[in-house]
C-alpha cells in the first residue's frame, strides 16, 4: 500500500501532509526470486523477477536491491507516531489514508495496535485493503490470520471487520492501481522502503504487488 530516514521535523511534517510517504507502513518483502533473464534485454545485476510481457513485447524486470527489516529504535518510534495521534483522537487528520488496526497477539493474547496505510478503499462495501510490507512474518499479519475478527479505526470511526487474505494476483492488481494514483511515491520512495527497484511500468508495479501479502478488512454484518 520511507526514507532513509528524515530528521524528526521533516518526518512529522510529511506524515501529516503526505501519508503515502509512510506508504504501506508495515511494508517489506521476503520471497524466493526467479533467476531467469529476459530474452530481449541485456543482463542486469542483482536478483531479477520476470512476469507477463509489456505492450512493447519485452518482459519487465523488478529487482530486489536490498533486504529490509522491521524498524527499530528511533525509526520504529517514527513509524509509530500516528498511533499516538490516534490515541489523542486526532486520527481524522489522516482521512482515509491511514488506519489503526487493533489486534490480539496470537501467543500473548495481549492487545496491540498497528498503523497501516490504506492501499485501497472500496466505497461499495466500505472495505479497506492494506499490505504487509515486512512480508508474511510480520507480527500483525500473523495475528490477524490467527484471529480474523478485529477492529480498525479510520478517521473518527471504529469498525468491526473480518480480515480476508487476498491472492497474489489480487495483490498485483491492487498495487498497480495504487501506483497509478501515487506514481512518484511508488516509483521513487516505496522501493527505498520495500527494497525493490522498478522501472515505473505497470507490469513492474504488478510484480511488486504479487510479492506482498495483501489483506482486505471487510465490515462485519450488523447483528
Amino acid at each position: 500500500m520511507p526514507f532513509e530516514l528524515l530528521n524528526p521535523a521533516q518526518a512529522r511534517c510529511r506524515a501529516a501532509r503526505a501519508p503515502h510517504l509512510v506508504a504501506l507502513v508495515r511494508a517489506g518483502a521476503t520471497a524466493h526470486l526467479s533467476t531467469r533473464r529476459p530474452s530481449r534485454s541485456p543482463p542486469l545485476r542483482g536478483k531479477q523477477y520476470s512476469t507477463r510481457a509489456t505492450r512493447q513485447g519485452r518482459k519487465p524486470i523488478m529487482k530486489i536491491v536490498k533486504a529490509v527489516e522491521p524498524p527499530a529504535g528511533f525509526t520504529r518510534a517514527l513509524f509509530r507516531l500516528p498511533i499516538h495521534l490516534y490515541r489523542l483522537r486526532l486520527g481524522w487528520q489522516f482521512g482515509n489514508r491511514l488506519l489503526l488496526l487493533n489486534h490480539i497477539g496470537r501467543v500473548s493474547s495481549k492487545a496491540h495496535q498497528t498503523v497501516l496505510e490504506v492501499a485501497e478503499h472500496d466505497t461499495t462495501d466500505d472495505s479497506y485493503t492494506v499490505a504487509s510490507g515486512w512480508g508474511p512474518t510480520a507480527a500483525w499479519y500473523r495475528n490477524i490470520l490467527h484471529n480474523t475478527n478485529v477492529n480498525i479505526q479510520v478517521g473518527t470511526r471504529t469498525i468491526s471487520v473480518t480480515a480476508v487474505p487476498l491472492s497474489k494476483e489480487q495483490g498485483g492488481d491492487i498495487f498497480s492501481r495504487y501506483a497509478a494514483r501515487h506514481r512518484g511515491a511508488a516509483k521513487f520512495i516505496l522501493p527505498r522502503v520495500l527494497g525493490f527497484s522498478v522501472d515505473g511500468s505497470d507490469n513492474d508495479f504488478r510484480a511488486v504487488g504479487e510479492r506482498l501479502p495483501f489483506v482486505r478488512f471487510v465490515p462485519c454484518a450488523p447483528e
